[in-house]
């Protein structure tokens, strides 16, 4: 093999080592994106269930509960949790 064929092949080598490297740089890029793409889904959905249920859920001091602790006896308490 002379000079020339070592260089070419030598070449064809390089080239072949950077586009493994650029091809895993891609996957890896890919990869990257997908699981920011999920983050950012999952943060979306919490948010959304977070206003769907957020008009469902009573106000503390309009709840049953609040209204026995703070005007109920004690036999009121314990006959609402069932204690007696």
């Amino acid at each position: 093999m002379d000079y020339a064929d070592a260089s070419k092949a030598l070449v064809l080598y390089t080239l072949l080592k950077t586009r493994k490297r650029a091809s895993a740089t891609v996957e890896d890029l890919r990869r990257k994106v997908v699981a920011e793409r999920r983050r950012w889904e999952w943060s979306r959905a919490v948010r959304m269930r977070h206003y769907l249920t957020l008009e469902c859920i009573k106000d503390p001091e309009g709840s049953p509960w609040m209204n026995v602790w703070k005007h109920g006896t004690d036999k009121n308490f314990l006959a609402l949790t069932s204690l007696t």
